[in-house]
């Protein structure tokens, strides 16, 4: 373990949490990252819950014909890493459009969708994906 010369006094505490015994600074890092996705994510389904409000069920049901049109799915010739629609966890709707996959392959992946606008964060995408991830392996048990 070194200490940075001039790098400032965060830098030295960074430093220091990496000695086993200390290593609290990066989970209480961890922690407020989190707190900042959901809170994002806390949004997002607040303004999707307020545009569905507003266009009501017969635009939104329009708008999810229309998502099947504009959404690129996946094809495996023109388009072997799209992913097909799924449910919006916000309307319900089958109109959101992932940007691809998860890491972990869980149909997770960030997005929107093509209904209430709700997006997925990359962050929100993270961690959904592992919670979907821990629950297949829970279940092998």
């Amino acid at each position: 373990m070194g200490v940075r010369v001039g790098s400032g006094q965060g830098a030295v505490l960074i430093d220091l949490d990496q000695h086993p015994v200390l290593r609290s600074l990066n989970m209480e890092q961890e922690d407020w990252r989190w707190e900042d996705v959901f809170a994002a994510d806390g949004q997002s389904r607040q303004a999707a819950l307020g545009l569905i409000e507003r266009i009501g069920d017969e635009e939104a049901d329009r708008r999810a014909a229309e998502a099947i049109r504009l959404h690129d799915g996946y094809h495996p010739k023109h388009n072997p890493s799209g992913v097909d629609l799924d449910a919006c966890p916000v309307c319900g709707r089958e109109a959101f459009s992932a940007d691809g996959q998860d890491d972990l392959g869980m149909d997770q992946g960030p997005g929107r969708c093509l209904v209430c606008g709700y997006e997925r964060s990359p962050g929100l995408s993270d961690y959904l994906a592992a919670m979907a991830y821990y629950e297949v392996r829970w279940a092998d048990d």
